[in-house]
């Protein structure tokens, strides 16, 4: 039974991610009417960091919602810096031409 709980919590965790994902590339396409080809760039970063910093925050000896409370953080705020200077350098440009 253990087994089967672990296997449908992943199985819900997994499909939350793949729901936000396409969510975001369906607002981002909705309302700028651009297709965002770097979304996923953006999204795995963050995994990425979350990945990273969560074990090296615990490592550093603070708790675990701490660490994720750091990383999250970070997580979500470097792919919007990210995004504001691909938006910035690149796509403001675009938009300009379109109106």
């Amino acid at each position: 039974m253990k087994t089967a709980t672990e296997i449908i919590l992943s199985a819900i965790q997994i499909s939350s991610v793949y729901v936000l994902f396409s969510l975001g590339l369906t607002l981002i396409f909705g309302i700028m009417r651009i297709v965002n080809f770097v979304h996923g760039h953006f999204f795995t970063l963050a995994a990425l960091l979350l990945a990273i910093l969560v074990p090296a925050v615990v490592a550093a000896g603070f708790s675990i919602q701490i660490a994720y409370l750091v990383a999250t953080i970070v997580a979500i705020g470097a792919p919007l810096c990210l995004a504001w200077v691909v938006y910035v350098l690149g796509l403001s440009y675009f938009q300009r031409d379109m109106d």
